[in-house]
């Protein structure tokens, strides 16, 4: 199966970054007919899948697990499960690592996307950042995958280096984003759409960033001074990066609003 993407108001003929294939076209050997998807669907389908198993395995776990996942070594007051331990138990283990899984080929391709939108107009001067920016992306999404699917209770020491290289990466390729949207953008004026993109990743990367700090603080005090309840605010803020990390992804659809993506069936 092959994925392509045009324009939505363009015709076949000059889609903007991968050509598309039509039924009967000339030059072709073949024919087949293609199952046209708009990135915005794409985009929130994409995004929708880790976000409804994260929501699973939270609730699923304070309803049915709720002694032993939000149990920790100070045996203090906590009324909520750390993420890692929500996606240790059976049934959401297996929620979350499917989701993840099914997720995981349309983020390798929406990567690839980016790579190829940064190429086309970012400076030249910040090629090189928008390479890394692709790469990091990519890693971020390995680590994803190795931290979903090897779990905190199954070998905690990987589960954690995997989350690190997750955290690293996500907020590096923030970083980069917004400096490529902005300072290395080819053109000096972008219409609406890349300046509502570009306000949302801001928006998403600060808050992303503020609570990052906040997690490393709340999870230092509760491991040096086991404090009641500090962990729930470990949890709250852990829960808060997650969700504006699976926000500023979700700004692609943004980013490619008038594109589609073709799905060639071949016959």
């Amino acid at each position: 199966m092959l994925l392509q993407m045009g324009s939505y108001e363009q015709d076949p003929e000059s889609l903007t970054l991968i050509e598309a294939f039509e039924p009967g076209r000339k030059g072709t050997s073949y024919q087949h007919q293609t199952c046209r998807v708009r990135m915005k669907t794409f985009a929130v389908t994409v995004v929708s899948m880790p976000f409804f198993a994260f929501l699973i395995c939270i609730l699923w776990s304070i309803f049915y697990n709720f002694e032993e996942s939000t149990a920790t070594h100070c045996h203090v007051m906590n009324y909520l499960p750390s993420i890692s331990a929500a996606i240790g138990y059976e049934p959401q283990t297996y929620i979350w690592k499917v989701a993840i899984a099914i997720h995981f080929p349309p983020r390798l391709l929406v990567a690839s996307y980016y790579y190829t939108l940064f190429k086309e107009n970012v400076k030249s001067s910040f090629i090189h950042l928008s390479n890394a920016a692709c790469v990091i992306h990519v890693v971020e999404n390995f680590a994803l995958v190795g931290l979903s699917f090897v779990t905190s209770r199954e070998n905690f020491e990987i589960h954690k280096t995997f989350f690190v290289i997750f955290l690293i990466c996500s907020e590096a390729y923030m970083m980069l984003s917004l400096l490529l949207f902005t300072y290395g953008w080819r053109l000096k004026y972008t219409g609406f759409i890349h300046k509502k993109s570009v306000l949302w990743k801001c928006r998403l990367a600060a808050l992303n960033l503020a609570c990052c700090v906040l997690t490393v603080r709340f999870y230092q005090r509760h491991n040096a001074l086991c404090e009641p309840l500090m962990y729930t605010w470990f949890c709250l803020a852990e829960y808060v990066v997650v969700l504006s990390n699976m926000g500023f992804h979700m700004t692609a659809y943004l980013d490619f609003h008038d594109k589609i993506i073709s799905v060639p069936r071949f016959s």
